[in-house]
């Protein structure tokens, strides 16, 4: 009987110690399975094969779980994401809220949005302060305190007005926000995004500028020493390009092929990015996305300082999707160009994963 319940304990402790996820290498490998950790390794159990270790230092990313949308939180000028238990108070000069086991104490400058839904995280016009309302719309005016469970807004029209957080309100906008640092970045399954100069796998969990996360805290890891995608390369300013989306409204996927982050580029149209030779090889799966008809045959050519480097022929829906590893060595600039063999249609090329590895 004593054996019996300690081999339940032990199978607990295991569940509690893995999850299934997906890895990403710098050598090119996309490695699904159950996670686990050790100092300074990756383990994967894949569900069938032999047990796969990863160094650190050929990590990409991490993809464990879907952050969930942030329910409560702050939003701060530099990106940082934080979900926070309880908003205490807020004016004009700080914001106290309970994170974790204590109170936080925050000045209001480096504060984007106090958000009390999802709904909350919803665009604005740019350089708009007031606050978004549970139906999307957005009222303007001068915050003045959170207190109480509710808030007060001062606007020319109505004066100061009292709202009642999550039924009246679903943030407040204080200033735009920023993108995150490019770094490492950590995502937490309570919405959390945050960047982080520490990143240390050990057995017990991911250790960070702020605390150590377990795997059960943790919903993605991207490893800053490793690559970066180049959806976080492209200038907001850019045109006929679009992140997770396609101009035809379909989904950014792929036939046989499946990443987390993509980018649509209109045929016909160039991308240039700034890579400053930092970075040694640029990696991508590139098709046509699956909802598209196959008449539609689009391809790639990618230039570096005026040179090609590399052509992926024209593909169409049905065809498998091609995968290219160029050679970025010394680049300055690169140019992304979507060709069409249909001008009339020309349709849009989908990159998938498009990473650029960085120089060792």
């Amino acid at each position: 009987m004593r054996f019996r319940w300690l081999l339940i304990l032990t199978v607990l402790l295991c569940a509690e110690l893995a999850r299934a996820g997906v890895v990403r290498t710098l050598d090119g490998k996309m490695l699904e399975g159950e996670i686990r950790l050790e100092d300074g390794l990756v383990m994967i159990v894949p569900k069938s094969g032999p047990l796969l270790r990863v160094p650190t230092d050929n990590l990409i990313r991490i993809t464990i779980a879907p952050a969930a949308a942030l329910s409560q939180g702050l939003v701060l000028v530099d990106g940082t994401v934080l979900s926070v238990d309880r908003f205490i108070s807020a004016d004009n000069l700080s914001v106290k809220f309970a994170r974790g086991r204590g109170d936080t104490t925050l000045p209001v400058d480096s504060i984007s949005r106090l958000v009390f839904s999802p709904v909350g995280l919803g665009p604005v016009h740019a350089g708009a302060t007031g606050v978004i309302l549970p139906n999307k719309d957005f009222f303007e005016g001068d915050f003045q305190w959170l207190r109480g469970g509710k808030v007060a807004v001062s606007s020319v029209l109505f004066g100061l007005k009292e709202m009642a957080v999550r039924s009246e309100v679903s943030a407040v906008v204080l200033r735009p926000a920023g993108k995150l640092p490019a770094g490492n970045i950590v995502r937490l399954r309570d919405g959390t995004e945050m960047a982080t100069k520490t990143l240390i796998v050990r057995k017990a969990g991911v250790e960070t500028d702020e605390r150590l996360f377990g795997l059960d805290e943790l919903a993605e890891i991207r490893c800053a020493g490793a690559a970066q995608s180049l959806a976080d390369l492209i200038d907001d300013s850019a045109e006929n390009v679009l992140e997770n989306a396609t101009p035809a409204d379909v989904p950014a996927s792929l036939l046989g092929a499946t990443g987390e982050r993509a980018v649509s580029l209109l045929a016909g149209k160039s991308l240039t990015i700034r890579l400053d030779g930092a970075f040694r090889t640029f990696a991508a799966t590139a098709g046509v996305a699956q909802m598209i008809a196959p008449a539609l045959r689009v391809g790639l050519i990618v230039s570096g300082d005026g040179k090609e480097l590399a052509r992926l022929v024209p593909k169409s829906s049905i065809d498998d999707p091609g995968v290219l590893a160029v050679n970025v060595t010394g680049v300055q600039k690169l140019t992304l160009l979507a060709i069409s063999e249909t001008p009339a249609l020309p349709g849009f090329i989908v990159l998938l994963d498009p990473l650029f590895i960085k120089n060792r």
